[in-house]
């Protein structure tokens, strides 16, 4: 069977690993971004069936422009096929 594929963007290590470790025991495969820019790129890779966000990053704002992205109602979106993705923001 398939594992589920979270990503997990959020610019603290720790954090990351804290809820890796938990997901993983729990048979879903984890991914990381430190960034949301690398979170897009990754987006992009895995087609992740969920993605747990933080907030404030390299700027207070940071994952809402991430999240803002991806539910573009733009038709010429490159983030289209990815907006229904759930979103879980931290």
């Amino acid at each position: 069977m398939k594992k589920p594929k979270i990503l997990i963007i959020d610019d603290d290590p720790d954090v990351v690993e804290s809820i890796r470790i938990t997901l993983e025991a729990n048979n879903y495969q984890v991914f990381g971004a430190e960034n949301g820019t690398e979170g897009l790129r990754l987006v992009k890779v895995i087609f992740p069936d969920l993605i747990i966000l933080d907030v404030m990053m390299d700027t207070v704002t940071e994952g809402f422009h991430v999240s803002q992205q991806l539910r573009s109602r733009d038709p010429h979106s490159e983030y289209r096929a990815y907006s229904k993705i759930p979103i879980l923001i931290l």
